[in-house]
């Protein structure tokens, strides 16, 4: 799995952060007619709490489930509980799947990546993604 790099807490979160700062702090400050400093101040304070929170939730994770307990074919089991998060197939090989998000899945969702290694399977994607997978796998 370590050939798989991803977006990382910090790379998120200066996006995010960075942006919504700016154009929080640019609305407050039109609507307001506050000073511009105290619009900047208000600005970064916001973008720093939803840039940690965005961060958290859609950095990269990866983690290695073992088989289910299901029976049948694991990645059938894995595509209906991805099917319902909202993640659709984008490509599938002989010993790996990619998983694309829909709208349904979220705004700051990301592909999720899967591969089968015997009875193992090796997960990465967003956090927030992956967890509710694991709990929902009862892994």
């Amino acid at each position: 799995m370590n050939n798989l790099s991803g977006r990382s807490f910090l790379q998120i979160m200066l996006l995010i952060g960075l942006g919504s700062a700016l154009t929080f702090g640019m609305i407050y400050w039109r609507i307001t007619n506050v000073p511009p400093t105290t619009a900047i101040v208000i600005g970064i304070m916001v973008g720093l709490v939803f840039g940690v929170g965005i961060g958290y939730h859609a950095q990269e994770y990866a983690l290695s489930l073992g088989s289910s307990g299901q029976p049948g074919d694991p990645s059938l089991h894995l595509q209906l509980l991805l099917g319902r998060m909202g993640y659709r197939v984008e490509t599938r090989m002989q010993h790996m799947m990619t998983f694309k998000p829909t709208l349904k899945a979220g705004l700051f969702a990301d592909r999720i990546r899967v591969e089968f290694l015997g009875s193992q399977m090796n997960v990465s994607g967003p956090r927030h993604h992956i967890t509710r997978l694991q709990n929902d796998m009862g892994g």
